[in-house]
């Protein structure tokens, strides 16, 4: 609350100096008398044109433009799950731009500021609906495809945008206005820009709001965010509908503003840590007190002369990364204190609670090829109830893959997943909501990337993501210590996740699993980054939670494990799975 008393606060106040001492030549004797009402009348309409139709307007636009773009910022980062993205990666800033040069290019300059709005608006629209095409054609599924195709695309832009720069040189007068605007500031902005901005600024803050519960689950990784039953393809569309209507909305009025939805995000996530909730507000209040504070700098600096705004904030885009460049790395211990006693609550077989009796049957139809390779061929197997079974076979054998095909991850399966729990009957997985999946059978892979610097406790609630949808409960926070204590790394709650050793984060991602509380639990390698001692005591406590009718199949490289803990066997060996000993992928 202090915190965010103190940046409601820094804005109030540069507000207030950007509104009595911004553009126009008024004195404070002026001011105060117009404040007092002491002024002649023509002195105070002057001072009331100055004040209500002058500064406030450009006050109120900077502060929309700086809050709509620090938050579209969050977004960016949240969706490529890297702190230094910004909502240029996606093109939308460079159409912006080209659709603001083609309104120069092609009218009259008396038409520019009628048209400009317009152009750059539909100029955003436009990148990210291209953008918005590659995702729903399948191209954008992989964040990494979508970060190329924005960086094509904004390169495309720019290139287009120079090349009619450079055809409007011959006139000095659209290619004055054009760097003016391109140089991104405010001036001239009346209350006409801002009314022009608010319906998309409006609406784009109202999906941002809609989608940060389900960024802090897709910092997990893309599939384990997908297994907690959030829709990676839909998650992405909404989050580049938000981004292309908050960029737009601020590019349509003052043009580009650089660096805005990357310094702001970025730091305040330093300082508030990585929560999405809180970080958006922060980041919108923090957004409009950097641009009112630039804006009014740039007025005051060579007055009577105005800097560009835009200018400004690529000075302070440099000094920014700059400062990432010789920062020294300090871990960052997330303080969770005001939930400790909340975490210290215990609730008798919470964890373990006794579930129907359930198993798992598969039967895939045709093959599972990837890259060119058959991995699984037609198959038809079931995993009994109430037990710890072992998937064993060679490296590339389709392990990995089979226990995707079953958490229903796996985009090439083709086939019939069903669970069967006593007293309810057979389950088809691909006819049930991503949640109600979710909440069925949990996941975990073998290779965990995480994308900010969540604390333990965090990012093992998030794993309860089906039950709360991103607003935890203390039967959440409860759960999730349990798994902690199961797991061995209770003490380890407050700590930042980046900062664990290999080990101590596969108990934590484990620990992330278990406490979803599903019937069915699939393991991709739980004893990877394990010594010998320690993989065989959490093997044998997972066990324990097949007496509460469990069913757990996992796959693992170490035989002698499987041989020791497993309670059935299966051999995965040319695409085909059949009950075997450990020994069998030796000795086939």
């Amino acid at each position: 609350m202090g915190k965010f008393l103190f940046s409601l606060f820094c804005l109030l106040t540069t507000f207030c100096l950007a509104f009595l001492y911004g553009s126009g030549s008024l004195s404070v004797e002026e001011l105060g008398s117009f404040l007092c009402s002491q002024g002649h009348q023509a002195d105070g309409d002057l001072v009331k044109t100055i004040l209500l139709s002058i500064r406030l307007p450009r006050v109120l636009l900077a502060g929309l433009c700086g809050g709509v773009l620090s938050a579209a910022g969050v977004l960016s980062q949240g969706v490529f799950r890297n702190p230094l993205a910004s909502p240029s990666v996606l093109g939308a800033s460079a159409g912006g731009v080209f659709g603001a040069v083609l309104v120069f290019f092609f009218s009259s300059p008396w038409m520019h500021w009628y048209l400009l709005p317009a152009g750059a608006f539909l100029g955003t629209l436009l990148s990210m609906s291209l953008v918005l095409g590659l995702v729903l054609a399948g191209v954008g599924r992989d964040t990494s495809h979508l970060l190329i195709s924005g960086f094509a695309l904004a390169i495309l832009f720019g290139s287009l945008t120079s090349l009619l720069s450079s055809l409007l040189l011959p006139d000095w007068e659209k290619a004055s206005s054009l760097m003016h605007w391109m140089l991104g500031g405010l001036s001239g902005s009346g209350w006409s820009h801002l009314a022009t901005a608010c319906p998309p600024a409006v609406l784009g803050l109202g999906l941002a709001f809609f989608l940060v519960r389900r960024l802090d689950v897709l910092a997990l990784g893309e599939d384990v965010a997908e297994s907690l039953s959030v829709s990676i393809r839909a998650t992405q569309v909404l989050c580049i509908s938000a981004i292309s209507l908050l960029v737009a909305s601020a590019v349509s009025v003052a043009g580009a503003l650089p660096f805005i939805g990357l310094i702001v995000p970025h730091v305040t996530r330093q300082i508030l840590g990585p929560s999405h909730r809180r970080l958006l507000p922060f980041t919108i209040l923090n957004g409009m007190t950097l641009l009112i504070a630039a804006d009014f700098l740039c007025q005051i600096v060579l007055s009577p002369r105005e800097l560009e705004v835009g200018s400004l904030t690529s000075l302070l885009g440099v000094a920014f990364f700059f400062a990432i460049l010789f920062k020294a790395r300090k871990p960052d211990v997330m303080n969770q204190a005001k939930q400790a006693d909340t975490h210290q609550t215990k609730m008798a077989d919470l964890l373990n609670p006794r579930v129907p009796s359930t198993f798992i049957s598969c039967d895939i139809q045709g093959e599972v090829c990837k890259g060119g390779k058959m991995i699984l061929r037609g198959l038809r197997f079931t995993i009994p109830p109430g037990k710890l079974s072992v998937v064993v076979g060679r490296n590339g054998a389709g392990k990995s893959t089979l226990l995707r095909c079953l958490a229903g991850l796996e985009p090439d399966f083709r086939g019939d997943v069903r669970v069967y729990r006593e007293g309810t009957g057979s389950t088809k997985l691909s006819t049930l909501k991503l949640r109600e999946r979710a909440r069925l059978c949990a996941w975990c892979p073998a290779e965990h990337s995480l994308a900010f610097c969540f604390s333990v406790i965090d990012v093992v609630v998030m794993g309860r993501y089906p039950h709360h949808q991103g607003y935890p409960g203390n039967r959440d926070f409860v759960a999730a210590h349990e798994a902690l204590e199961l797991m061995g790394v209770a003490d380890l709650w407050q700590r930042n996740v980046l900062t664990l050793s290999s080990g101590e984060l596969k108990k934590v991602m484990l620990a992330r699993t278990l406490a979803l509380q599903s019937p069915v639990v699939l393991l991709d390698e739980p004893e990877a980054h394990l010594d010998y001692s320690c993989a065989r005591t959490i093997l044998a406590e997972l066990g324990t939670l097949t007496n509460k009718g469990r069913t757990i199949l996992m796959t693992l490289h170490n035989l002698s494990l499987a041989k020791e803990l497993a309670g059935d066997c299966f051999v995965l060996a040319n695409g085909t799975l059949r009950p075997g000993r450990p020994l069998d992928i030796l000795f086939p």
